[in-house]
């Protein structure tokens, strides 16, 4: 029997040992508890127990250094197929589905947040002894590492992502370039009923358009030149399984015709072909265009539009979700390999900047720092100069921004009589396009002369041209 936590005593979710015994006895699936943390997975066997505790220190059944947690914090409690969770009076909290709660029922696969812990259930063939405490993890884990799920939003997204992948109802995924559309699709299909069957990714933007119906829905022997021999396409490959379409707003007009007639029939013909196929897949499609404009403006097609967005998943921007920055670059180290640490100051100007190219950019830089490192950390000066110039140039303005806040007390008689001379941002911002202005007449309007004439980087110089906007060109 455990002791009472706070006010909360959970007492009421123990059994005694021959209970336990016989509903082990009794059970034909192994029960695991998947406690994913900093892009690392641990699994843990309930064995012949019913509840776990999870916290910093004893009594807690399983112990995490994580300081984001309480020394009891929460309780599992294994129910058929599902896992009840009550939280222990902690700190921080027990989150689900982005909702703090004091008690709730997970579904298989469902997380609950814990700090900085996410915690699932999942469930094996009990077909080996259970000898060892921990199970197999590389078994359970089935989430890529990438998806690390530190932040709200991206906490929010994976729940949706549990529960749309039990459905066959197609999926229209929207992000920008980077953020890991590909992974979430991968989400979708491995959680799903049809994990077993095939994933075929399909890259729209990078098929010629006289190729894309052949790619997607193969062609005959003879059906054009080069057609040697008959050619199964993504969809009569993926039977049974998902097929993800990758910049699907990229696809010309009669490739989206022949992509509705088989969403809507579930059959298609080979080009060339006279006979069709039936064909049973699940389509995820994914864009960073805004689809909506584009059937305004009749690009693509409303009904198939329509189509695809069953369910709508947005995929934030990484520079949305800065507190997972840290944890990828940990992982993307990890994953290469490699013992290299991040430095403070390294750390800080990651933060700092905007990442336009999102999670894939983070991994690039990664692998370029750990070939120019040549200490035991990643140090300022291992990373892109285009990323600390942007990062310098952001809190330079983030500084200019609180400047006021930040100075010393002025003496009253040190100020003017004009309001005008508190105004530090404006008086900071004249001088600015000042000097933009004359960097631009002596450059004759080139704008990387000008950058360069004003030691900035050309990306930042664009950025503070189109912050001047029409203010620039009144002053040349």
């Amino acid at each position: 029997m455990m002791q009472s936590q706070g006010h909360q005593s959970i007492a009421t979710l123990t059994v005694d040992t021959n209970e336990r015994q016989s509903l082990a006895d009794a059970a034909t699936e192994r029960s695991i508890l998947v406690v994913t943390m900093d892009g690392s997975c641990q699994a843990f066997d309930f064995g012949a127990r019913t509840s776990l505790t999870i916290g910093r220190a004893e009594p807690a059944d399983i112990l995490l250094s994580e300081p984001s947690l309480s020394r009891l914090h929460a309780c599992f409690r294994r129910e058929d197929r599902a896992l009840r969770v009550v939280d222990l009076g902690s700190r921080n909290g027990t989150w689900v589905a982005g909702q703090r709660i004091q008690e709730a029922v997970l579904a298989i696969g469902s997380t609950a947040q814990l700090g900085r812990a996410s915690v699932s259930l999942q469930l094996q063939a009990a077909t080996s002894p259970r000898t060892k405490t921990s199970a197999d993890v590389s078994s359970v884990c089935n989430v890529p590492e990438q998806m690390i799920r530190h932040s709200r939003a991206m906490l929010q997204l994976h729940e949706l992502v549990q529960r749309t992948a039990q459905h066959r109802i197609g999926v229209l995924l929207f992000g920008e370039t980077g953020t890991g559309k590909e992974l979430i699709a991968a989400a979708l299909h491995e959680q799903g009923p049809r994990r077993n069957r095939p994933f075929k990714v399909v890259n729209c933007a990078a098929i010629p358009e006289t190729l894309v119906e052949s790619v997607l829905f193969g062609h005959v022997k003879g059906a054009f030149t080069g057609a040697t021999r008959d050619q199964a396409g993504a969809f009569a490959q993926a039977h049974g399984g998902t097929v993800f379409l990758d910049e699907v707003g990229e696809l010309s007009r009669d490739a989206q015709a022949a992509l509705l007639r088989v969403l809507d029939t579930h059959r298609l013909c080979p080009v060339g072909g006279s006979l069709d196929i039936e064909v049973d897949v699940r389509v995820i499609a994914a864009t960073h265009r805004d689809l909506a404009c584009m059937t305004r403006s009749g690009s693509f097609r409303l009904d198939l539009y329509h189509r695809l967005k069953g369910m709508v998943l947005h995929i934030p921007p990484l520079r949305e979700r800065r507190e997972e920055i840290a944890p990828l670059a940990k992982y993307f180290l990890r994953r290469a390999g490699s013992t290299l640490e991040l430095s403070r100051d390294a750390l800080a100007c990651m933060y700092a900047y905007r990442w336009p190219g999102n999670v894939r950019e983070l991994r690039n830089l990664i692998e370029r720092a750990i070939v120019v490192s040549d200490g035991s950390e990643i140090c300022l000066d291992d990373l892109p100069s285009e990323l600390r110039d942007e990062a310098t140039d952001e809190a330079q303005h983030s500084d200019a921004r609180c400047a006021g806040a930040r100075r010393e007390p002025i003496a009253l008689d040190e100020v003017s009589a004009s309001n005008d001379a508190l105004d530090l941002r404006a008086s900071l911002e004249q001088h600015e396009l000042a000097l933009i202005s004359e960097a631009l007449q002596r450059s004759g309007g080139n704008r990387r002369t000008a950058a360069r004439l004003l030691r900035l980087p050309l990306r930042t110089f664009e950025r503070k041209l189109q912050a001047f906007g029409s203010r620039i060109r009144s002053a040349c």
